[in-house]
């Protein structure tokens, strides 16, 4: 399987997603990309597992020149899969034939999968010890040069209960409303909970605040797939090194009901 997409500085992620002032297209839209170039061809989503998704360099549209963004997937056994995701600079209309290496990942078949895992959003909003906005996640952001506007910004709250339970709850904002559809695993809900998970500001590095990139998540896998709203529970163990933090995500439905779970998500200091 092979996808090619040619993405410019208005495509309606990468201009609401900046860093540096150069249009990004954010690790969290890969999930969702991947996702969906497989149930075109065909397979369930709840019967695959994404593996071993590592980050080798960034999706950045520099001096507004169009990319392509180019998805391959190679089965190499029955059930199993090899992804490499790739971009190629176009200026002026000619390639260079130069393609940066961006993703690679493993997709595998699974038995369907079903969770039942149920979170009581009553007690964590009775029981919560401290409550805070996404807002301050963002800003953040911001004071590290990463922007995120229009769709790719969420609502949210963080809540901490006494025991050490972190949850979150995470709501598109009306701009990302209407094409919302679209998306099997919004990539602003993803975003948003990876942010309000503090793995991007885990710790402060020689008296001074390091953003944390993504570098590497083990495990996605889906039973459903996300609507406007979602909860997440970060996941108990977190290990946090100096330069490295990890952590797992788990989504859920505005029921309780569980959806996802993003396991052992790395991040690492920028350099």
């Amino acid at each position: 399987m092979k996808e090619q997409f040619l993405i410019r500085m208005d495509h309606p992620i990468v201009k609401h997603h900046k860093y540096e002032g150069q249009g990004s297209l954010p690790v969290s839209s890969y999930f969702d990309l991947i996702f969906q170039l497989f149930r075109e061809q065909g397979y369930d989503f709840t019967r695959l597992e994404l593996r071993n998704l590592t980050v080798y360099a960034p999706f950045l549209i520099r001096n507004d020149k169009d990319v392509l963004l180019c998805i391959q997937s190679r089965e190499i056994e029955a059930g199993s899969w090899d992804i490499r995701i790739e971009s190629e600079e176009e200026p002026s209309g000619k390639r260079l034939n130069e393609r940066q290496l961006l993703i690679t990942a493993r997709m595998y078949m699974r038995e369907s999968l079903v969770f039942h895992e149920r979170l009581d959003i009553a007690r964590i909003q009775l029981e919560t010890n401290q409550e805070e906005r996404l807002a301050a996640y963002y800003e953040k952001c911001r004071q590290q040069n990463l922007f995120h506007e229009g769709i790719m910004l969420v609502e949210g709250i963080r809540y901490e209960g006494e025991n050490g339970e972190c949850c979150l709850k995470v709501v598109l904002g009306k701009e990302a409303l209407p094409g919302a559809t679209g998306f099997m695993f919004h990539p602003a809900l993803i975003e948003g909970a990876i942010i309000g998970s503090g793995v991007w500001f885990p710790q402060a590095m020689n008296g001074e605040q390091k953003l944390f990139i993504p570098l590497y998540c083990e495990s996605f896998r889906a039973a459903r797939t996300m609507d406007k709203e979602c909860w997440i529970r970060i996941a108990k163990p977190v290990e946090r090194k100096p330069k490295l933090h990890l952590t797992t995500l788990e989504f859920f439905a505005s029921n309780g009901s569980k959806i996802s779970e993003l396991v052992h998500y790395w991040s690492t200091a920028q350099a």
